[in-house]
């Protein structure tokens, strides 16, 4: 993932396969100033010094405001309707994010998606639930990168998945999942994908395959 330009990364795989690695590593590649997760199974913020936990939208605007100047590592822990809730998220940041677009402030701000497919889930939208759209077609204009993961690709909006630079695909648990993601590469690959290992992924880019693997320092390899 290039740090000068912002990015939208889509990552996929089964429970335990390596997602969390990457994304972790993504997270350091982009030496992330502004930094916040919707953390859905409330995993982040646990024993992690420096993150601040919150849970509803008061606390999350309150908290950037007053490490605004400085940066902030946030765990947003949705308790209402998800979908709704990532959609106040993806506002919010694409309306603080203004002094990116204008010169102002060249900061770029990461939001991380966990569980990507409740809070952009594969279904129509309600026509005022444009903010995760909006991210998708124009966000790197205001520096905001956008990580997806989830362990359903087939679940994720494919406006989202169809406007991100790069995915990475992990090893799969559901049939269906990977025959979305063969439709992508071709059905040649499908019993490499079918018998991928665990820490093993393919980066595709471009209609392209590249392989790699997540390393136990934390870091990821492409071949």
């Amino acid at each position: 993932m290039e740090h000068k330009q912002a990015e939208r990364v889509f990552v996929c795989g089964r429970s335990g396969s390596g997602k969390s690695t990457i994304v972790k590593a993504m997270i350091a590649e982009l030496k992330a100033v502004k930094l916040i997760v919707f953390d859905v199974q409330d995993e982040y913020s646990k024993g992690r010094p420096g993150w601040v936990r919150v849970t509803n939208m008061k606390d999350l605007i309150r908290t950037m405001k007053a490490k605004w100047k400085k940066g902030f590592k946030i765990a947003y822990v949705p308790t209402g309707e998800l979908m709704a809730t990532m959609d106040r998220i993806a506002k919010l940041v694409w309306d603080l994010q203004v002094g990116y677009e204008k010169g102002v402030d060249m900061r770029q701000l990461t939001l991380v998606v966990e569980e990507a497919n409740t809070g952009i889930p594969n279904r129509t939208m309600p026509a005022d639930m444009f903010g995760v759209e909006r991210l998708s077609t124009r966000g790197r204009h205001r520096g905001i990168n956008v990580i997806a993961v989830s362990q359903r690709p087939a679940l994720v909006h494919t406006t989202f998945r169809g406007n991100c630079g790069s995915q990475f695909v992990f090893a799969l648990a559901n049939d269906i999942d990977r025959k979305n993601i063969l439709q992508t590469v071709g059905p040649q690959h499908g019993v490499e994908l079918r018998e991928m290992p665990n820490f093993k992924f393919w980066k595709l880019k471009d209609g392209q395959i590249q392989r790699g693997h997540t390393t136990s320092s934390g870091r990821y390899k492409l071949s």
